[in-house]
């Protein structure tokens, strides 16, 4: 049972963060010149706080407790 849920962590931590990292990089582009591209998210209010891709960073975390339940367990063999 232990062991499933280890791979369930990691198998569903990549997945959520290369959706998030698919997502974040298809985001919509204000202008485009040439090869530069300025992003919707630069024209924030100063107020404004950054928008985060809290999808990739949820995750990375769920990917992270994967990996040290599986290290924790091979250590404590």
């Amino acid at each position: 049972m232990k062991k499933s849920l280890h791979i369930l962590l990691i198998v569903l931590g990549l997945g959520i963060t290369l959706y998030g990292a698919t997502v974040y990089a298809e985001r919509d582009t204000a202008v485009e010149i040439g090869e530069v591209r300025i992003s919707k998210d630069l024209e924030v209010s100063k107020n404004e706080k950054h928008r985060l891709n809290w999808v990739s960073i949820s995750g990375g975390v769920l990917l992270l407790l994967g990996l040290g339940m599986t290290m924790a367990q091979k250590s404590g063999k």
